[in-house]
């Protein structure tokens, strides 16, 4: 029979030492969001525009409470990318997250022109007290927060706007009492997510999780018409790896554009240039040619290797060996086995339909002495 003394349980979360699999980084890409809209008080086209404008009223409006006033909120469903939702955010193995987004201004169409800026700016470089390090100011990429009751699952790309004398609906941008339902975020130093719709005014860096680049030109060049701007996110700035490992756990993951470029018409003056315009998943340009939407490239790696909380029983009566794990919906896990420790054998897999526990039951075989291991298979 199974002498209990000599069975050992390995618990795994994805890969280690006593187990081999393969490393390979997997990069699913989409082309354009499930959401994006212009995310400003008076956009008279609620969520179905074809184009988006970054800018803001400083210096002159300074502490009228919209530093960051025209945005773009982008959004992206992550399941339909097969990234499986609902288990836990640590799971998730993100490398890498990049975020295209297609100039739009038209010089040809009295478009106001732009100045390349690669480099964050300081706080204060639109401020009267501030000084800016150079030319232009930078196209940046912001998480997105949502207050007023709202959330990213009942948010409305379409909903108009009160600020136009429709009713307030639930749901749209400038919805509730406590300003705008979807606004920048930001985390401090210590990861703590914050509102960074005002920070020059309210005297804090906004520390972007990116900022906009392109190879096709230098710092300080006027932006050509279509070109592609870059944002590649920086996981390792506090709170950013948590927020995308969040999204993908709830199937998508919404992000923001902003820019302190001044809201000015006249092209450009004195270096700073005026504002930029990017190309939405609604314009003619994206629904001719497929790719002038913003767009997402995910990367992930295998599951980081971790327990998982295993527990076994041994059943004297009936000579088997059970062993018990939490899963989440939808997680796959392996049982293995091996006799020595260095050539493993895989027993079984067992998906969970269904949020809990779960058990493998291991029934006598000889007299034999075997190790177990369980781990959570890579989606």
């Amino acid at each position: 029979m199974f002498d209990v003394r000599h069975i050992l349980l390995i618990s795994l979360l994805g890969c280690a030492t006593q187990i081999a699999c393969a490393g390979e980084v997997v990069t699913v890409r989409a082309p354009e969001p499930a959401v994006d809209r212009w995310n400003y008080l008076y956009n008279g086209t609620p969520g179905f525009r074809a184009k988006g404008s970054l800018f803001t009223g400083l210096p002159e409006d300074a502490g009228g409470g919209m530093d960051r006033m025209g945005q773009i909120l982008i959004g992206f469903d992550t399941e339909a990318l097969g990234v499986q939702p609902g288990r836990a955010p640590e799971s998730y193995n993100v490398t890498g997250v990049k975020l295209t987004a297609r100039v739009a201004n038209d010089p040809f169409l009295a478009d106001p022109t732009f100045v390349y800026d690669p480099t964050a700016d300081p706080f204060d470089a639109l401020l009267e007290t501030g000084l800016d390090p150079d030319p232009g100011h930078p196209v940046e990429l912001h998480g997105a927060g949502f207050r007023n009751g709202i959330d990213s699952s009942s948010y409305l790309e379409g909903s108009p706007p009160p600020a136009l004398g429709q009713p307030p609906i639930t749901g749209s941008p400038y919805e509730g009492p406590d300003g705008p339902t979807a606004y920048p975020l930001g985390f401090d130093e210590a990861a703590q997510p914050r509102d960074v719709m005002n920070n020059p005014t309210e005297g804090f860096n906004a520390n972007p999780w990116a900022v906009g680049k392109t190879n096709s030109i230098s710092p300080g060049d006027v932006v050509p018409t279509d070109t592609v701007f870059t944002f590649d996110l920086d996981l390792n700035q506090p709170g950013v790896r948590r927020y995308v490992q969040e999204g993908l756990s709830q199937g998508q993951l919404y992000f923001t554009l902003t820019s302190l470029q001044p809201a000015s018409f006249d092209g450009v003056e004195s270096g700073n240039g005026s504002f930029a315009i990017f190309y939405l998943k609604e314009s003619i340009e994206h629904q001719l040619f497929g790719d002038s939407a913003p767009a997402l490239e995910l990367s992930r790696g295998p599951a980081p290797s971790g327990p998982i909380g295993t527990e076994f029983a041994f059943d004297f009566a009936r000579d088997e060996l059970t062993i018990q794990w939490e899963a989440v919906a939808g997680e796959v896990f392996e049982i293995l086995t091996s006799v020595d420790l260095t050539d493993w054998t895989v027993l079984a897999e067992s998906p969970a339909t269904i949020a809990g526990s779960m058990e493998y039951v291991v029934p006598r075989r000889g007299d034999e002495k075997r190790f177990f291991a369980v781990r959570r298979k890579s989606s």
